[in-house]
């Protein structure tokens, strides 16, 4: 605890301590009387005894005491409160009542007062010595006890007589309603039942009382679900504070709301704008019994803009209603999100019960949107796996129910219709291939394509037109070849410190190199000063698409004695090598392996390649012969 609490506390105790509060209580009082007579006795005990007061001052303080209480006449009798005490004589200990039981005393009072626990008491005159009537038991079971207690003029003695009895009231019973019948929002709840007071309840609380016959009561269900419940009924004193009484039970079925449902509505999304696509919507709903059938629209606000629609009385089963999208005053709703609303009633067991549902309908009115209509290019429809399609492309504005491309030629006659179908918002796009729906070529020329678009909620939108060229030309395969000397295709050359290349390397061969590895004898060189490589290229001819190439070379080792051999590696695109080849020491042609040329020619048009050798080998080279095939448009 704080300092600032700890002394705040210790303050508030020593208030307490100094500051006693006034007695509020009968022990508080009698404590304080206590306190005045031990302070009268110590007072007597300084002046030698007790000081009597004169007479004068005795009827001085009785008149004022008088005075303040009042007159007699105004606080009731002026009988003196009996001493005595009744003896019970009926019941006994051993009795058991039913209903009612009857009670005597024996008294010398005038009379004695009677009571049961939980019931009003009862003032019986004493004739002959003896008091005797009878009391009614409702509402109470087990053991009981009966008070007797002597008094003059309504003036009793605090102490009385008691003594122990059973009861054993008769049996309450259900008359209404019948076990398991069913019920509405409200029913006659009716029991046999003797006297007293006979309170209803259900599981969850109280249902009704009533006090006099017959004993029935209206009683509510606006508290319970739809189901099976249990009403119990218990019998109570009159008064109604004591229910130890018999009790009952009836289980009813409780049917105080209809339930009604909206089992689909079709489209869910729609567009009232009078130009018959999706300007209605269906709602479907489900009844479980006769109801008379109304219905409503509300806004987000729970404002009724349309209705009550009331369709009259409609059985049991599926039944469906149209809505148009207006409102009372017949205009269509604007955008947003709608509440249709189902309102039922019916007539359960005699009384009238309601029912209600309701589903959520979307109110979309405005067109979708479509920009950036364009191709993707010229289309070549002879299949020959170049260009034979084209896309057909326009960006949406939202979620599409159906996209649909119509293509027309140069006299504006509809050549192809491409459905898409559902598209998602975003650039979207369908393929033509330059061909009718029947599969035929079209000839060529330009033409013309727009998208017509249909959102969800069934507003219809065209885009503007676009054009798109339709060629008459297919790709022809050629086949071409280069042969070069390795001096002629020279771009580049790697030659370790240890190693050389020279050229020619034969006299007889001209523009042709020697690669000699580590021809310096170097001793324990590094790798790369062994190496003797030199890089070259060719350029193809212009093509549509380029197909395989191949590279083959003409060399051998340059000492006859000796098994030396070189190698060939193609360059790819990004300068690393996928491909290549050894040569052997014989002197001659040697075949390169075919490859796609796709990722080996560059932009440029030219095909790259590295040759050499390493180790210490020495080799010849005369010449590359670069072998291609490409496609052009014929």
């Amino acid at each position: 605890m704080k300092p600032a609490a700890i002394l705040a506390a210790a303050m508030t105790a020593s208030l307490m301590f100094a500051y006693p509060a006034p007695a509020t209580s009968d022990d508080d009082a009698t404590t304080t009387r206590e306190a005045q007579q031990e302070a009268s006795q110590k007072a007597d005990a300084v002046s030698g005894g007790p000081t009597l007061r004169s007479t004068g001052a005795a009827t001085a303080d009785l008149s004022a005491a008088l005075a303040e209480r009042g007159p007699l006449s105004a606080r009731g009798s002026t009988a003196v409160v009996p001493t005595t005490v009744p003896s019970i004589t009926s019941p006994t200990s051993s009795s058991v009542a039913t209903d009612t039981v009857a009670v005597s005393a024996t008294s010398t009072a005038a009379t004695v007062r009677f009571s049961l626990r939980g019931g009003d008491a009862l003032d019986v005159p004493v004739l002959d010595g003896i008091a005797t009537a009878n009391l009614p038991t409702w509402g109470l079971g087990g053991s009981s006890a009966l008070s007797a207690f002597d008094c003059a003029d309504a003036v009793c003695n605090a102490t009385g007589a008691q003594v122990d009895f059973t009861v054993t009231n008769s049996p309450i019973a259900f008359t209404a309603p019948t076990n398991l019948g069913t019920v509405g929002t409200s029913f006659v709840a009716r029991v046999d039942n003797t006297g007293g007071t006979v309170k209803f309840s259900w599981p969850t609380g109280p249902a009704g009382r009533v006090s006099a016959a017959p004993y029935q009561a209206s009683v509510s269900t606006a508290s319970l679900r739809n189901g099976t419940w249990q009403l119990t009924a218990v019998q109570c004193t009159p008064n109604g504070t004591v229910c130890e009484g018999p009790e009952t039970t009836v289980s009813v079925r409780v049917h105080n709301t209809l339930a009604p449902r909206i089992t689909r509505i079709a489209p869910g999304r729609f567009s009232p704008n009078g130009d018959r696509s999706r300007d209605k919507t269906k709602v479907t709903y489900r009844l479980e019994s006769t109801q008379t059938v109304a219905m409503r629209v509300l806004n987000r606000n729970g404002v009724v803009l349309r209705g009550p629609v009331r369709l009259g009385a409609h059985r049991a089963g599926t039944h469906s209603w149209t809505y148009d999208g207006r409102r009372q005053d017949r205009r269509f709703l604007s955008n947003g999100n709608y509440t249709v609303q189902i309102d039922t009633t019916g007539v359960v067991s005699g009384t009238t019960v309601r029912g209600k549902a309701q589903a959520l309908v979307v109110v979309d009115r405005t067109k979708p949107t479509g920009t950036r209509v364009a191709s993707t290019g010229t289309v070549f429809p002879i299949k020959d796996r170049y260009r034979d399609s084209t896309l057909l492309r326009v960006r949406v504005s939202e979620q599409l129910a159906n996209l649909t491309a119509r293509v027309h030629d140069s006299r504006g006659r509809l050549v192809r219709s491409l459905n898409a179908g559902p598209r998602a918002a975003g650039l979207r796009g369908v393929t033509w291939n330059g061909r009718t729906g029947s599969g035929k070529v079209v000839p060529a020329g330009t033409y013309t394509f727009r998208f017509t678009m249909a959102d969800r909620a069934g507003n219809r939108a065209t885009t503007v037109r676009a054009r798109v060229a339709v060629s008459p030309k297919r790709l022809v395969r050629k086949i071409g070849s280069r042969t070069l000397t390795p001096k002629a295709s020279l771009i580049g050359a790697i030659i370790g410190d240890c190693s050389e290349v020279t050229y020619p390397a034969r006299s007889s061969w001209p523009g042709s190199f020697s690669y000699l590895s580590n021809y310096y004898a170097c001793y324990d060189p590094y790798d790369a000063d062994l190496l003797a490589l030199t890089r070259h290229t060719v350029t193809l001819p212009r093509a549509t698409r380029y197909g395989a190439i191949r590279v083959d070379a003409y060399g051998g080792r340059s000492l006859a004695d000796y098994p030396d051999v070189a190698a060939v590696l193609y360059e790819s695109r990004s300068g690393s090598y996928p491909y290549g080849f050894d040569l052997s020491p014989t002197v001659g042609w040697h075949r390169g392996p075919t490859r796609p040329a796709e990722s080996l020619v560059n932009g440029n048009r030219q095909f790259r390649w590295v040759a050499g050798t390493t180790n210490g080998n020495f080799y010849d080279m005369r010449w590359f012969k670069v072998t291609y095939s490409y496609f052009v448009l014929s």
